[in-house]
């Protein structure tokens, strides 16, 4: 693993893995780099494949205040830096899908394509039961067990994502894939909105599948990531 120190002396620590032009993933909620561990083998063989642990999940520690898209943004911005890399494409899963979506907002020069795997930008965008459970279990994590780490991720997820229609449009040369499940936690109406939102989409619908992006065929998103760089 390698390793970043943020300005506020955060360690966040990523995974560097084969040669060639360069991939980024970024996990979902309550994960780390190692979710991605089949992808990482498939991309690997073809692209530089960059797989972060972001703030508060994996190995990764968080030494601000909060925790929110800005600042886990501004990590990946910083791992680019070190690795040397002037563009890349991103891919991003669930709550990953959502840091990636700021962070191509705020460093469009940076990104090349952007795939949003069951991404949501405000919490209602969720299926009312997913927020009913995620709402209690951040009860639990705070006021029962006063486990920050946990609680910090849940509100992470809990909030909106800061994208808009203007913002989207500095995408406009940035080619997008969006992805979500049949039977996604997702509602259709979020994801409708994310893709009116993105300038240059392509949208695609995994049937009969749900809320994860191992049920999604490494070599289609290859297809649309060739040529990249």
């Amino acid at each position: 693993m390698r390793r970043i120190i943020a300005k506020d002396n955060s360690n966040i620590y990523y995974q560097v893995v084969g040669v060639g032009k360069p991939i980024v993933l970024i996990h979902g909620n309550f994960q780390h780099h190692r979710y991605f561990k089949k992808q990482i083998a498939f991309f690997s063989r073809f692209y530089k494949v960059i797989a972060m642990d972001t703030r508060d999940q994996g190995k990764s520690n968080n030494l601000a205040s909060e925790l929110n898209y800005t600042i886990i943004s501004d990590d990946l911005a910083l791992i680019l830096k070190q690795e040397h890399v002037k563009k890349c494409a991103i891919i991003g899963f669930s709550d990953g899908a959502n840091i990636a979506f700021v962070f191509a907002c705020r460093y469009p020069s940076t990104v090349h394509k952007l795939v949003l795997c069951s991404g949501n930008i405000t919490f209602h965008g969720l299926v009312y039961r997913k927020q009913l459970q995620l709402t209690l279990r951040y009860m639990f994590f705070r006021y029962i067990l006063h486990w920050k780490r946990g609680y910090r991720v849940l509100k992470l997820l809990m909030m909106d994502v800061p994208v808009n229609e203007e913002k989207a449009q500095r995408l406009k040369n940035i080619e997008a894939l969006v992805i979500v499940g049949e039977h996604d936690i997702i509602r259709q109406q979020e994801t409708n909105r994310i893709v009116r939102m993105l300038p240059n989409v392509r949208y695609h619908t995994v049937l009969n599948k749900g809320h994860t992006i191992q049920t999604i065929d490494a070599a289609f998103i290859a297809r649309f990531l060739k040529g990249c760089g």
